[in-house]
């Protein structure tokens, strides 16, 4: 295709290993050849690692942090959570209080998870958790954030979220 935007993992001069994303145009000639690549390749590891909107960490965070724990050959668990239709929120009231509300569920997966967790927010309205220890801390962790997140209050406005949740535990299962 002609536009290109992808990222993957280099090694800098110090031979780390780096995320970067990788975004461009590449022209073709009169046969259909590639002519030239013009773009940018960007370090994602000095970019987008607090997210604005939240504040936590972004998904480049939990990568890195379920990566260490694996290179360390520690036990943990990682938890995600995807907000159902939470584009009917912003359509309601609006983005600024849509902010409103995935500040509110980070700080409350914050509270539920407490110390013993990381908690990253992904793309878009999904929120992930990673967890040190086994499938106890990871139950424990899950049942205390659904249970913060039941019935939502932001500016006097009462919701229910509706949510997807998938955790797996390592390296027993993955």
């Amino acid at each position: 295709t002609p536009l290109h935007n992808c990222e993957y993992r280099v090694t800098n001069a110090r031979n780390e290993y780096v995320w970067v994303n990788c975004h461009g145009y590449m022209n073709y000639d009169e046969a259909g050849y590639p002519e030239f690549f013009a773009g940018f390749v960007t370090n994602m590891g000095t970019v987008n690692k607090i997210d604005p909107v939240t504040g936590l960490w972004t998904g480049y965070g939990f990568r890195h942090d379920v990566v260490r724990m694996l290179e360390m050959g520690q036990s943990g668990s990682a938890l995600q959570m995807d907000i159902d239709n939470f584009k009917q929120i912003n359509a309601a009231y609006g983005y600024q209080y849509g902010d409103k509300v995935l500040r509110t569920i980070g700080q409350k997966i914050i509270r539920a998870c407490g110390n013993n967790a990381g908690v990253y927010r992904m793309d878009g309205a999904q929120f992930a958790v990673c967890i040190r220890g086994g499938r106890e801390q990871l139950i424990s962790c899950k049942d205390a954030m659904l249970k913060e997140i039941e019935e939502m209050v932001v500016d006097g406005i009462r919701f229910h979220i509706d949510y997807y949740i998938g955790a797996t535990t390592f390296p027993e299962d993955a």
